[in-house]
């Protein structure tokens, strides 16, 4: 019987990391994915695309909603291949252009009561590759804030807001790669 007593609290806490487990959700590619995007100019160049940096998004109690960088990847080529703005996707030896994306830490602004704030700041840095030379750089930091609902945990609010921010850096990337004279 003393046995049994030992478990219980090995049960107990099984099931409350269960539930925990269970209220998160992982980000989303389509929550991350521009729905419309306007641009100024088709470039008729291929571009290559590469995802650096800081993929752990911060959340509630320090968990990180860590966004694949195959996942970014893709949601970025889709962004540039869907508006059109440049004309196809190459290897790196292949590409007229190559796009460098690094991804920052996400920050938590003020105290997460009833809404939750992220920022997930990212640079975009355009190059062109023969001869190499930077024609681009441009720091997005989008801030995001998703109000407390009964059917959103905390966990669920900061992935929310991460995925908002990246989307909405996305956006204005494209819409300013799309102003240049290439």
């Amino acid at each position: 019987m003393h046995s049994r007593f030992r478990s219980h609290p090995v049960v107990v806490w099984s099931i409350a990391l269960l539930l925990l487990s269970a209220c998160s959700r992982t980000v989303k590619v389509e929550n991350m994915t521009p729905a419309e995007l306007t641009i100024v100019n088709r470039h008729p160049y291929s571009v290559n695309v590469v995802v650096k940096g800081e993929l752990s998004l911060s959340s509630s109690k320090g968990k990180k909603d860590d966004i694949d960088r195959g996942r970014l990847l893709q949601v970025i080529e889709s962004s540039i291949i869907k508006s059109g703005l440049f004309k196809s996707l190459a290897s790196m030896e292949q590409a007229d252009y190559l796009l460098e994306v690094v991804v920052f830490k996400s920050n938590v602004l003020g105290t997460p009561t009833a809404t939750i704030t992220t920022v997930v700041p990212m640079n975009w840095i355009l190059m062109k590759r023969q001869p190499l030379k930077s024609v681009y750089q441009k720091r997005t930091a989008h801030e995001v804030s998703v109000k407390a609902r009964e059917e959103l945990g905390g966990a669920n609010r900061y992935t929310w807001a991460n995925e908002g921010s990246v989307k909405q850096s996305i956006e204005e990337a494209v819409l300013e790669l799309s102003k240049l004279r290439l």
